[in-house]
């Protein structure tokens, strides 16, 4: 039972970090939008989370020869093909032209590393273990 408490902990962490991650892309980037609803930047920031967790990993696999041939770069696209994804799945999110979501992309995934880090989501150990 423990287990399935630090997993939904890791969700709520995953999904807030992404809410938060939209918010400001949303700010800095012109076009990038989620139509001003807290109710819809949550849905959204769910339907990346799962997008990210379950659709991203087979786009690594799949592009891996991009990923080795530009060191690493090719991920840009991948997470603005994943806010493509969630654009397509979710009317009120909104994402426009080429370069805005690569942009944005580096922000959500900036606010995700810092707010994944701050509330210590990987490395959790149950209280008593060693």
């Amino acid at each position: 039972m423990e287990g399935m408490k630090r997993q939904f902990y890791q969700l709520l962490v995953r999904v807030g970090a992404n809410a938060c991650g939209i918010f400001f892309a949303a700010q800095i980037v012109d076009k990038i939008s989620y139509g001003d609803s807290f109710v819809a930047l949550l849905i959204a920031a769910a339907i990346l989370s799962v997008v990210n967790a379950v659709i991203r990993p087979f786009v690594v696999i799949l592009s891996l020869p991009a990923y080795v041939i530009t060191l690493g770069l090719f991920s840009l696209v991948v997470n603005a093909l994943m806010l493509y994804l969630v654009d397509f799945l979710y009317g009120p999110f909104e994402v426009r032209g080429f370069l805005a979501p690569i942009l944005a992309g580096i922000i959500i995934g900036l606010v995700n590393y810092i707010l994944t880090r701050v509330f210590d989501v990987t490395s959790r150990q149950p209280e008593g273990a060693k």
